[in-house]
């Protein structure tokens, strides 16, 4: 199950990341996807790690990358909301 978690990672944040060039949005947009991509990735990975450790239980911390996931996408959300008024400012 961590694996395919670490792969739907890896899919939410290509998805993100195209995104940018396919919707037109603004640099601010894509400097957060990718910050916020790295960030769920990094974590992800951590998580697979401590799987293969032999780690278990609360130990593993999957509620944390849970609600990682969660604020990965409101704050991708909040992005993609205020991405058109920085576009206006920047014009």
């Amino acid at each position: 199950v961590l694996l395919e978690c670490v792969l739907y990672s890896w899919a939410t944040v290509a998805v993100s990341l195209i995104f940018w060039p396919v919707a037109g949005t603004t640099v601010f947009y894509g400097v957060v996807a990718l910050a916020l991509g790295a960030l769920l990735l990094v974590q992800a990975h951590r998580m697979l790690n401590r799987s293969r450790a032999g780690l278990t239980g609360a130990k593993l911390k999957t509620m944390g990358f849970f609600h990682l996931t969660n604020a990965y996408l409101a704050l991708l959300f909040v992005a993609v909301t205020v991405d058109p008024l920085v576009a206006l400012l920047i014009a």
